[in-house]
C-alpha cells in the first residue's frame, strides 16, 4: 500500500536519501501484489523484502515491470554455497529472490538504477541469503526504454503471510561544500559561498577552483574644527577568478573600519582584508582642518576637509588593475562662505566635491557582484564599497551635508542640524565627515569565496 513519510524514515536515518513509497507485509497467502503509481521523481528505485513461499522448497520470488510480460528480461547470477555457480537465462520475468520456502525466510535487496530513464534499458542487481542454502547475487536486464511506473511482484507458487515488501525511492544527496569557514555559508543551487564578516580560516577539503571578492575597512569620516570634514573612502574592492586552491587553510583577514577623527586632527585609514595573494587596501580618512584638510589616500580617497579647500586623497592607492577605489572629493574653500566637506571615494567611481552650499556626495560602491552579495546577505540592496558623504558648515544657512554613497557609505552630518552616520558594517563603506565633532567611522571589511556545486 502506498506510504506517506519524509527521508527520516529510511534505513540511514535522519539524512536519509531512501524515501519509502510503499510498503506491503502480507497477512495471507496472494499470487502477486502490485506497486504502481511510482512516482518518476527519484533517481532509483530499491526493493528491501522477507521473502515466504508456498512452496515446499527452492521457491523464488520474480517481477515485471509495467506489467510487461514480454520474453524481454534476462537473469545473471551467482550462487555460493560451498562452491560458486554461475548462469545465464532469459524469459518473462526477473529472479530477484531465489531458494525461498515455506518455513525459511530469505532477507533481499533489489537495487533498481537510473529507472525513470526514457532512453535506456533498464538494469537492476538483487542480492539475496538463504539461511540452510545458498547467498546469490544476481544481474537483471529489462530490454525496454519505458520509465519504469509499475513493479509486480510473483511467488512460484504463491507469496505466503508474512511476506513484507518495501519499495524506496532514492533521492540525489544533497550537495555538500567542498570547504568549511565563513560566518555565512550557503548555496544557490549553481555555486557554493563563504561570505567572512570576521577573520578566520577557509578550510579547502579538495583541490579546486575559486572566485572571490576582497573588500577592505572603509576610512572614517573628518570633522573641521567648525567646518565640514570629508567623507571617508571606501575600503578597497579587489575580485579574482579562477583562483586554483588545493587541500589546507587559507587564511581570511577582515579589515577593520577606521575611526572617525575625534579632533581636527585624522586618525588612521581603514584596515587592509586579506585573502590568498590578494589585499586590498584600507579606504582613506576623510580630511579635518588646516593642515590636516587633505584626505588621505587608501583603496578610495577620503574627502578634503572643508577649509580653504581641502583636496581628496587618492583612490586605488597602491595601484591595482583593475582600479580597487577612487578618489575623495574636493572640499570647500571657508573664504567663499561655504566651507563643506567633500565626499569620499567609492569602489565605483569618484566622491563629490564640495560645491556651492552643499557638501559633496560619498562616490558609490559597486553592484556588478550582486548575485554574490544577495546569496550572502551581505552588501546593501546588491552595492558595496560606497564613500562617506562630506559634513556640511551649517552656518545659520540652508547648508546641506552629502549623502553616502549606494554601498554602505555613511551620510555627512551638519553642524547644529544632524549628525552623520558610520559606514555599514562589512561593507567597507566610508564614515560620514561631520561639523558637530563627531565624526563617523568608516564600516568593517568582507571576504567571499564562491566554487561551482
Amino acid at each position: 500500500m502506498p506510504i506517506t513519510t519524509t527521508p527520516s524514515g529510511g534505513p540511514q536515518g535522519e539524512f536519509s536519501t531512501y524515501t519509502p513509497i510503499y510498503a506491503q507485509t502480507l497477512s495471507g497467502a496472494v499470487s502477486s501484489i502490485t506497486f504502481s503509481n511510482i512516482p518518476t521523481t527519484y533517481t532509483d528505485l530499491v526493493i528491501v523484502s522477507t521473502n515466504i513461499t508456498t512452496s515446499s522448497g527452492s521457491g523464488f520470488v520474480s517481477l515485471r515491470f509495467n506489467g510487461d510480460s514480454g520474453s524481454n528480461y534476462s537473469n545473471t547470477y551467482l550462487t555460493g554455497i560451498t562452491s560458486v555457480t554461475s548462469g545465464r537465462n532469459s524469459g518473462s520475468v526477473i529472479y530477484i529472490i531465489g531458494d525461498t520456502d515455506t518455513t525459511n525466510p530469505t532477507s533481499g535487496i533489489s537495487h533498481i538504477m537510473n529507472y525513470s530513464n526514457a532512453t535506456t534499458f533498464k538494469t537492476s542487481i538483487s542480492r539475496c541469503g538463504y539461511p540452510t542454502a545458498s547467498t546469490q547475487l544476481l544481474g537483471h536486464l529489462w530490454r525496454n526504454t519505458s520509465p519504469i511506473t509499475s513493479i509486480t511482484l510473483y511467488g512460484n507458487g504463491n507469496l505466503n503471510s508474512g511476506c513484507s515488501f518495501t519499495l524506496y525511492g532514492i533521492k540525489a544527496a544533497a550537495p555538500v561544500p567542498k570547504a568549511t569557514g565563513g560566518d555565512v555559508i550557503t548555496t544557490d543551487g549553481t555555486y557554493w559561498y563563504h561570505a567572512f564578516k570576521n577573520s578566520g580560516i577557509l578550510d579547502v577539503k579538495t583541490a579546486m577552483s575559486v572566485d572571490y571578492l576582497v573588500v577592505a575597512g572603509g576610512g572614517g569620516g573628518g570633522v573641521a574644527g567648525g567646518v565640514g570634514g570629508g567623507g571617508g573612502g571606501a575600503g578597497g574592492y579587489r575580485t579574482s577568478t579562477s583562483y586554483s586552491v588545493t587541500p589546507q587553510g587559507y587564511p581570511v583577514i577582515i579589515g577593520a573600519g577606521g575611526t572617525g577623527a575625534a579632533t581636527t586632527y585624522k586618525n588612521p585609514n581603514g584596515s587592509d582584508s586579506v585573502f590568498a595573494v590578494t589585499t586590498s587596501a584600507g579606504g582613506g580618512t576623510g580630511g579635518s582642518y588646516d593642515s590636516f584638510k587633505a584626505g588621505n589616500s587608501g583603496g578610495s580617497g577620503g574627502g578634503g576637509g572643508g577649509y580653504i579647500g581641502g583636496a581628496g586623497g587618492a583612490g586605488n592607492t597602491p595601484s591595482t588593475s583593475p582600479v580597487q577605489g577612487y578618489a575623495g572629493g574636493n572640499g570647500g574653500s571657508g573664504s567663499t562662505g561655504y566651507a563643506h566637506g567633500g565626499g569620499g571615494g567609492g569602489a565605483g567611481n569618484t566622491g563629490g566635491n564640495a560645491s556651492g552650499q552643499n557638501a559633496g556626495n560619498g562616490g558609490p560602491g559597486l553592484n556588478t557582484l550582486s548575485s554574490w552579495l544577495n546569496a550572502t546577505g551581505t552588501g546593501v540592496s546588491g552595492y558595496i564599497a560606497g564613500g562617506g558623504g562630506g559634513g556640511s558648515y551649517d552656518g545659520g544657512q540652508s547648508y546641506y551635508a552629502g549623502t553616502g554613497g549606494a554601498g554602505g557609505g555613511g551620510n555627512g552630518g551638519a553642524r547644529f542640524i544632524s549628525t552623520g552616520t558610520a559606514g555599514t558594517a562589512n561593507t567597507g563603506g566610508g564614515g560620514g565627515g561631520d561639523a558637530t565633532g563627531d565624526p563617523k567611522n568608516g564600516g568593517s571589511g568582507l571576504v567571499i569565496v564562491r566554487y561551482p556545486v
